[in-house]
């Protein structure tokens, strides 16, 4: 007993792999195959060698074909083949089906996987911004509760002052008020302005190009009054009445005043005219002084846009 050679194997299976019309039954019949074993292992090499399902379909139908037209006519061997093709040819195309699914289902299972960590990612980070949100809230509510108790506080401060009033010098009374607005309105500035850096806004005006050589040159109180003119003009404003109440104070303390009375009144009319003039022409120098300053930044602005 011996085996079907390799090569009359494949070339009763290369015949019978013909597409359509280019094969000849007549021809494949007269092959002879020498030997009464077959290799089975080599016939379902060969179907497996196959990538195309198209073709082996072929495959099949043909030797369907050849099987039904000369079968009666078919030598033991040859029937084995054609018989273990017919069997192996279905198992092949159902493997290849199930190989496709696997592969189809593995890349659907890596997608899940990336889209499970890109949501892992998105509600982690959800997670941190909330945890922070909470922080800045809690913090923003505590300032603002400062904010109020600082109101408060002064305005109780200022009606203490003001019930007062008959009972201490109206000056004395005008610079404490004076100073708890100065004090009250820097601390509600500054907790606002912590507000501000929490939640990443501005209550500022931005500042002026440090590559301008001119504004590097800016003195504190200059820069303060670019970015900051709200505080820049309150406290000002704030600490000429201080000084002028104080000044009043003083005049009035050493019974200027009641003597000014007792002059005529077109001397204390110049007096007062005099003190209005100095005021108005101190007032006009600091004017001219910083529309100087703005002019020199906007043509620093000027060369850094050119």
């Amino acid at each position: 007993m011996s085996y079907i050679s390799r090569g009359e194997t494949y070339e009763l299976l290369d015949s019978l792999n013909k597409m359509g019309s280019k094969i000849n039954f007549e021809e494949v019949k007269k092959i002879e195959l020498k030997g009464d074993r077959v290799e089975y292992n080599l016939i379902l090499n060969y179907i497996e060698d196959i990538q195309d399902d198209e073709q082996r379909d072929n495959l099949r139908r043909n030797i369907s074909k050849f099987k039904d037209l000369y079968g009666s006519d078919l030598q033991n061997n040859f029937l084995k083949i054609i018989d273990y093709v017919l069997l192996e040819i279905p198992r092949v195309n159902r493997s290849r089906r199930v190989d496709k699914q696997i592969e189809s289902t593995s890349l659907y299972i890596e997608k899940l996987k990336l889209s499970n960590e890109e949501h892992k990612s998105i509600i982690a980070q959800s997670q941190e911004k909330m945890g922070k949100m909470q922080g800045d809230f809690i913090s923003i509510l505590s300032i603002f509760s400062a904010v109020i108790i600082a109101f408060f506080g002064g305005l109780n401060f200022i009606a203490s002052a003001l019930n007062a009033i008959d009972k201490i010098n109206s000056y004395k009374l005008t610079f404490v008020i004076l100073i708890i607005g100065f004090i009250m309105f820097n601390i509600i500035y500054m907790l606002l302005y912590t507000i501000s850096k929490i939640t990443g806004r501005k209550i500022t005006i931005d500042k002026i190009p440090d590559k301008c050589s001119k504004c590097k040159k800016m003195s504190f109180m200059l820069c303060l009054r670019y970015k900051y003119p709200i505080v820049y003009v309150y406290n000002f404003l704030t600490l000429i009445l201080c000084v002028a109440t104080l000044l009043l104070y003083t005049i009035d303390r050493y019974n200027i005043f009641t003597r000014i009375s007792y002059l005529k009144a077109n001397m204390l009319i110049v007096i007062l005219s005099l003190f209005i003039l100095v005021l108005l022409a101190y007032i006009f120098f600091i004017y001219l002084k910083s529309k100087k300053n703005s002019c020199d930044i906007s043509e620093c602005a000027k060369s850094l846009d050119s």
